[in-house]
């Protein structure tokens, strides 16, 4: 959907939801800044409640309005190719305490209690974003990579076995090394995915919002139902 803005010249400009929160040149070369995409519905008389916002993204998307820059969101270049992002929040949330026999338990195991009082809800929204063929495949290739090191160690562990015992060790210690690496490479690339969805205005002021998910990129259209809670805050 588009919007009217006004410049101090007097000039009317015509922005998208997607350009809310930045700021976009008049012909008069004065940069007018662009109010948030809640400010943009209030003054159309649109939703404006943050309970909206997977509904405009999805309907965005499905108009193909998003993703609203044509440059690569990891490099910079310009590119027509799109991904679909898939961000999905683990939300522990309270339930009521049970009644009789069950009420008992958790008063005596306070784990019994913990895993009777809370359940896990999954939350997911799906974003798309413009990511050039090369940064999609170093993406996801990116976590594979370290571990080819301790594929080698632990290979070499293995044959070292057959003439002396401090083979296990080696194995040992290649499985170790591998765990670290994964853990690392995956924070790592959680961070660069998250840069790349506050590439995009819109992305960035939803993800504000909410404590940060766990993204991956998916192949493919991605059919996903606008998630019932939003934002998804952790109840303790």
């Amino acid at each position: 959907m588009e919007y009217s803005l006004r410049c101090s010249c007097g000039n009317s400009l015509t922005v998208s939801e997607g350009a809310a929160g930045t700021d976009v040149s008049c012909d008069c070369g004065r940069a007018v800044r662009v109010p948030s995409f809640a400010e943009l519905r209030s003054q159309a008389g649109l939703l404006t409640q943050l309970s909206s916002a997977p509904l405009i993204i999805e309907e965005m998307i499905a108009a193909g309005s998003l993703p609203t820059r044509a440059d690569c969101a990891r490099c910079g270049l310009e590119t027509s190719e799109t991904v679909d992002a898939l961000a999905v929040w683990h939300i522990e949330m309270a339930k009521p305490e049970p009644d009789g026999l069950l009420g008992a338990l958790c008063m005596i195991s306070p784990k019994i209690r913990y895993s009777l009082t809370r359940h896990v809800e999954v939350v997911t929204l799906r974003f798309r974003v413009r990511l050039c063929p090369f940064c999609r495949w170093a993406n996801a290739e990116r976590s594979l990579r370290p571990r080819l090191f301790s594929i080698l160690v632990f290979v070499i562990g293995a044959c070292a076995v057959y003439w002396a015992l401090w083979g296990f060790l080696l194995m040992a210690i290649s499985l170790g090394i591998w765990v670290v690496e994964v853990s690392v490479v995956e924070q790592r690339r959680q961070s660069t995915l998250l840069g790349i969805l506050h590439h995009e205005p819109i992305y960035k002021q939803v993800l504000e919002d909410c404590s940060p998910p766990v993204v991956s990129v998916v192949g493919g259209r991605v059919a996903e139902q606008p998630p019932q809670q939003w934002p998804p805050f952790a109840s303790n």
